[in-house]
């Protein structure tokens, strides 16, 4: 049975902020709007996380690895911190909606060139996550989210690995398996470990969503026990070059998957695009 949502804010929170309302969460805390209470009027309205003294734990893996990726223009931007014996509280960047929301909105308007560059800057932001030996392991639309200008933010860093630890030269070998079943790479569930490469194929899936504005594999049961050996994506709307990237980046065998690299040299990202 699924635990029941966490929907407390905290003494803390509230002694420090003025909270304006809930935006979600689930069993381990949930995530409030609020402002910061000043005698200035110009007191930023803010994002604030807030978890419970059980899995505070959770909490501080990942500030950890926000303050790691601290500058990344494309990383939601971690303000503060706190932790006491009731509650540890992450206080960020608030933004307007997310990926799975705001797409075919005002915000995140169906226009196939603009989405090109959208998509462009978010695989050069988990580039740039790779580089820093940050993994994600569940990026998906609904942890991107969406600014008031209209640009995307990758969030959620929960179950992120930081990979720098493992000694200079060897292989990467992440186990677990975390995140969303839905986009997870086959090699998640095989058992003989994976490396960055599942976030190659969870923005592949990420990038369906975005041109064919639904879920990837609509009509298969995550769940299912034969989910990753029936699941195909049927493309309506994509551009056939994009569709060859989708393809390209959910490559089964993660040896012959496309690198970010690469897949920013793809002849669909590579078009000048107009916003």
């Amino acid at each position: 049975m699924a635990s029941a949502e966490v929907e407390s804010t905290s003494a803390w929170l509230e002694s420090h902020y003025q909270v304006l309302g809930r935006l979600g969460g689930g069993a381990y805390g949930s995530v409030f709007v609020s402002k910061r209470k000043t005698k200035f009027f110009h007191a930023k309205t803010e994002a604030c996380k807030v978890m419970d003294s059980k899995h505070a734990n959770l909490c501080d893996h990942e500030g950890k690895i926000m303050r790691k990726l601290h500058g990344l223009e494309g990383v939601v931007s971690l303000h503060k911190a706190h932790k006491d014996s009731e509650c540890t509280c992450l206080v960020m960047e608030l933004c307007a909606s997310d990926l799975m929301a705001a797409l075919g909105t005002e915000l995140m308007p169906y226009h196939v060139p603009t989405l090109a560059n959208h998509f462009r800057h978010l695989v050069q932001t988990v580039q740039a996550m790779h580089r820093l030996e940050v993994v994600h392991r569940d990026l998906k639309p609904e942890n991107i989210l969406v600014t008031k200008k209209g640009e995307l933010k990758v969030a959620d860093f929960g179950v992120a690995v930081d990979c720098s630890s493992r000694p200079r030269g060897s292989p990467l070998r992440i186990q677990g398996e975390v995140g969303t079943r839905r986009y997870w790479a086959p090699e998640i569930v095989s058992g003989g470990g994976y490396d960055e490469k599942v976030d190659v194929f969870a923005l592949g899936l990420i990038l369906y969503f975005m041109l064919e504005m639904k879920r990837p594999f609509d009509g298969f049961d995550p769940h299912g026990e034969c989910f990753f050996e029936e699941r195909r994506l049927v493309f309506e709307q994509s551009p056939k070059a994009a569709q060859d990237l989708i393809m390209k980046m959910t490559e089964k065998d993660p040896w012959r998957r496309i690198t970010l690299e690469a897949a920013l040299k793809h002849p669909w990202l590579q078009k000048k695009k107009t916003l």
